[in-house]
């Protein structure tokens, strides 16, 4: 019973939903490589610019392909966008 007294009332429960972004080093940018809302890119030179900009066309994509999201009851607010975000690199260490 002590977990059901922690969990939030049901009315403001949000709907997660994951974007992944990988790091160009060519470019310099992060970019979206993936996402659970359909249609959703961007990129940024930093991850608060890319977050920013998610931010921006967020609803814009949700509302404009929620013709290929199944699960429609995803589609109530509010949402919640979680950024999983993976960078590589190489450094040679001299012996």
């Amino acid at each position: 019973w002590f977990c059901d007294t922690i969990q939030p009332p049901l009315e403001t429960m949000m709907t997660l939903w994951t974007i992944w972004a990988n790091y160009d080093p060519e470019a310099k940018v992060w970019y979206t490589c993936d996402s659970e809302v359909p249609g959703l890119v961007a990129e940024g030179e930093t991850l608060a610019e890319l977050e920013r900009k998610i931010g921006e066309r967020f609803m814009d994509m949700l509302e404009g392909n929620a013709h290929m999201i199944l699960d429609k009851s995803r589609l109530q607010g509010p949402h919640e966008v979680r950024l999983v975000a993976f960078s590589e690199t190489r450094s040679q260490i001299a012996a």
